[in-house]
């Protein structure tokens, strides 16, 4: 994936036959796609503070995490929903009528 490698293009926004086209329905999804992959670059914060080796050690392996007050200042919950593609499974997306992009983005407006 270009993404990995700090490339200046990324190729696909939008373009189709060999970017000869500008499909903006194409361009809408790359776009989702690529927020998805500069959000994975980003990589995750690790510091002492964050690992927190300590906690876990008094917790142990029978205990849990989500009850110290350490959990409870450093937590935060990071989803990057797309905002017009699918997370669901094939079989999923079935059961709910196999509705396309677009005709899900119709039914919201």
């Amino acid at each position: 994936m270009s993404i990995l490698m700090v490339t200046g293009i990324i190729i696909g926004l939008g373009g189709l036959h060999a970017a000869n086209l500008m499909c903006p329905e194409l361009l809408t999804i790359d776009n989702d796609i690529i927020e998805a992959a500069l959000r994975m670059t980003r990589g995750l914060e690790v510091s002492d503070d964050i690992l927190v080796v300590d906690v876990i050690s008094k917790v142990g392996p029978s205990g849990h995490l989500l009850g110290e007050k350490h959990t409870l200042k450093y937590y935060k919950m990071e989803t990057r929903l797309p905002k017009i593609g699918d997370k669901d499974t094939f079989e999923m997306w079935r059961e709910v009528g196999s509705k396309t992009m677009d005709i899900r983005e119709l039914a919201k407006k």
